[in-house]
């Protein structure tokens, strides 16, 4: 969006891509990934109750956890920082899929899938309850 919040959005967006290709060509991206998260994370500063920052926010932890386990870098603590924006966007907004998803395939990944399977089911119910309303309103709509 427009103003500073943006311009951090723009500037981390660059760095993410820039360290996705570094990771391409068998370079170290860490320091690009951690340049985005700290431009991501100035954008959620700016605008806090934003879930697109949250979820890139979310998204450059885990990049730069795998980019951490592969260097015999501190991955596991990423991670969480990972879990904890997208349990913030979950808290904004609930109807954020990603912010079930995302997290679920990194638990299932380290080996807590019963812990991935309940926020995958918390998820689904919430959307069960969307198609409920759904269904509610289009009846009363005659649709």
């Amino acid at each position: 969006g427009p103003g500073i919040g943006g311009a951090f959005e723009a500037r981390g967006q660059a760095r993410l891509h820039l360290g996705r290709v570094d990771a391409a060509h068998g370079g170290d991206p860490r320091e690009r990934f951690r340049a985005a998260i700290a431009d991501f994370e100035a954008w959620t500063g700016d605008q806090p109750l934003n879930t697109d920052a949250l979820r890139v926010q979310a998204l450059a932890w885990i990049w730069l956890a795998q980019a951490e386990g592969k260097r015999g870098g501190d991955a596991p603590a990423a991670v969480e920082r990972a879990l904890a924006a997208a349990t913030r966007a979950r808290e904004i907004d609930p109807r954020q899929a990603w912010a079930y998803l995302l997290p679920a395939e990194e638990l299932v990944r380290m080996g807590r899938a019963a812990e991935a399977l309940d926020l995958a089911r918390a998820g689904l119910t919430f959307v069960r309850e969307v198609a409920a309303l759904r269904t509610f309103v289009r009846e009363r709509e005659g649709k």
